[in-house]
């Protein structure tokens, strides 16, 4: 076995894992996709994805996402008739040493319940706390009906509104103005992802990010501002932006929530998504 490691997957890498995680999802009863990039790990020099290559192919992978210094996001993969050979512990190793040098020092394995459940020997090995875990949720592509509303526009995320974007997401997710500048410049000018905004009166209010990389269009950081929610603007602008992504690529739309915000849950699914799969966050024994 050989294993090989990439800062930044070139494209025949990327789609040969994109191809390996379906197989194992198709095995395993899963559904999530992990994150193969490395843009918004806080150090783009840090080795980010191990590939286990045997017989010519890959056969297995870990990846890191690592957006915080010292903070870590892992996720592993095997090819079913590959397992019970040590793969994943040469990949766990070799990540281990990566760790150590850069600092990585709170880690958190993801995984889905139902491959735990599954596989209780590997779930034996990590601690995780079922309340906070992640629901997973996806629905089809179509048409939305979408009310007009006074006073609000829907506005496709662009680099000359970088700033301002940055300025809004710093203060209601609390994060440092460089990082979140940081972020919103990676979602408005990456080929694989869209940033939509939300204005009322003129007042950015809102924002969603989406990856459309692998045949979806995936949800994330949804964000409105403190003083303006309870107002339906979250949902005007998820609906907004799905109807101008089924007119884009017709892809299916996936989102994630954390189990215990049983508010937002009750919304998507209100929506249309429905529950797919749960994922949970682990740490070694």
């Amino acid at each position: 076995m050989k294993v090989n490691i990439y800062t930044k997957l070139p494209d025949k890498e990327k789609q040969e894992l994109f191809e390996l995680v379906q197989i194992c999802n198709q095995t395993d009863g899963g559904c999530r996709l992990p994150y193969l990039d490395n843009n918004y790990n806080a150090d783009p020099t840090m080795p980010a994805f191990f590939l286990a290559e045997m017989d010519g192919q890959a056969v297995g992978f870990l990846s890191v996402y690592a957006d915080e210094p010292g903070e870590a996001e892992v996720s592993l993969y095997v090819l079913p008739a590959y397992r019970r050979q040590g793969i994943a512990n040469q990949l766990l190793k070799d990540f281990s040493k990566m760790a150590d040098e850069y600092g990585l020092s709170e880690i958190e394995y993801v995984a889905e319940l139902a491959f735990l459940e599954a596989h209780p020997a590997f779930a034996q090995r990590f601690s995780y706390l079922a309340d906070e875990a992640e629901i997973w949720l996806a629905q089809a592509a179509g048409s939305f009906a979408i009310e007009k509303r006074e006073g609000v526009e829907v506005l496709l995320g662009s680099l000359d509104l970088a700033e301002e974007i940055a300025a809004f997401q710093s203060r209601v997710f609390e994060t440092p103005l460089d990082v979140a500048l940081k972020y919103a410049r990676e979602a408005v000018s990456s080929a694989s992802g869209l940033l939509y905004i939300l204005k009322k009166e003129g007042r950015l209010v809102a924002s969603v990010s989406v990856d459309t990389d692998f045949g979806t269009n995936y949800f994330f950081g949804l964000a409105v501002a403190q003083d303006f929610q309870g107002q339906g603007l979250g949902s005007h602008l998820l609906l907004a932006s799905m109807q101008d992504l089924a007119e884009r690529n017709g892809q299916e739309f996936q989102i994630v929530v954390e189990k215990q915000n049983t508010g937002a849950l009750k919304l998507y699914k209100k929506l249309g998504f429905t529950e797919k799969t749960e994922v949970v966050y682990l740490t070694e024994k």
